[in-house]
């Protein structure tokens, strides 16, 4: 009799593995380091408690002190689901078999931010000064730099980056004069007190990418995968959503691009071609 129990337990735990019901102690979300910590947290908190309530699991978010090794750590697959930048999304999906499950809707840019009443009044003015740029493989650093490429101020090295943790670490660092500029994305500019964004006023503005993208491990079973996409897809609608949206910037979750993935390839060859050159220092 014992044996039929433990049978028909075996069975019943295979049975809903396969149709997805979330059995682990608790989910993994990876949560891209584009802001603090503290910051982070108190952004997507409206989300954990979402999937929390609809689908009844304990959601855990995790991140990683950089950019490099936020994609490194998902080598071993260590984020059930991965909230991460659009050359970092193509590169993963490519690398470690992650699956792409919806994208941010509006697309991505980057702005050269000054003090309001600073003397610079376009981009060539600014040789000689000191920008604040977050992680350098961040998508933003990059577009960043390539507009300042197109203005002659990288290549005879007139002018300065300085990194900074995050985007609104950056912002801050302007405030307290710790540098002339910064290169942050629009979408986080955006989003900063009224009290901050009248100090500062923008004087350039990259080209645009697509946005920041969810992806799943392959370890997770499709029927939870659909059950996380159909929630983060209709998000929007819920109080939680109204307030995680608008503390993003966001608007809403959409399909995946695939033809926007594709424009992103020479972006993720840079990620690959970073890790190759800074394996050691991975390690």
């Amino acid at each position: 009799m014992k044996n039929q129990f433990y049978l028909f337990l075996t069975s019943l735990i295979l049975a809903l593995s396969q149709h997805g019901i979330a059995l682990a102690a608790s989910t993994s979300f990876g949560l891209l380091p584009y802001l603090s910590p503290q910051k982070l947290i108190q952004v997507y908190t409206p989300l954990k408690q979402a999937m929390e309530q609809e689908l009844d699991v304990d959601i855990r978010f995790l991140s990683a002190p950089n950019f490099a090794e936020y994609v490194r750590r998902a080598e071993t697959l260590r984020y059930d689901f991965y909230l991460t930048a659009p050359h970092f999304a193509s590169f993963v999906a490519k690398q470690y078999n992650y699956k792409p499950l919806v994208q941010v809707k509006q697309l991505i840019s980057g702005v050269i931010i000054v003090p309001v009443n600073s003397t610079y009044q376009i981009i060539s003015d600014l040789k000689g000064a000191t920008l604040y740029t977050p992680d350098p493989l961040a998508i933003v650093s990059i577009l960043g730099s390539e507009l300042l490429l197109q203005h002659e101020l990288i290549n005879n090295q007139t002018i300065f980056l300085k990194q900074s943790f995050s985007h609104n670490n950056a912002i801050l660092g302007i405030i307290n004069n710790k540098a002339d500029g910064a290169i942050v994305a629009k979408g986080v500019f955006n989003t900063m007190p009224n009290s901050i964004r009248n100090q500062l006023r923008v004087l350039g503005e990259t080209k645009q990418v697509p946005s920041l993208t969810v992806l799943v491990s392959p370890n997770i079973p499709l029927e939870q995968c659909r059950q996380v996409k159909a929630l983060l897809l209709k998000f929007h609608h819920s109080m939680k959503g109204k307030r995680f949206f608008s503390r993003t910037g966001f608007r809403e979750f959409i399909e995946v691009d695939a033809n926007g993935f594709d424009q992103l390839d020479i972006y993720a060859k840079r990620v690959e071609s970073s890790f190759t050159q800074k394996a050691v220092v991975l390690e």
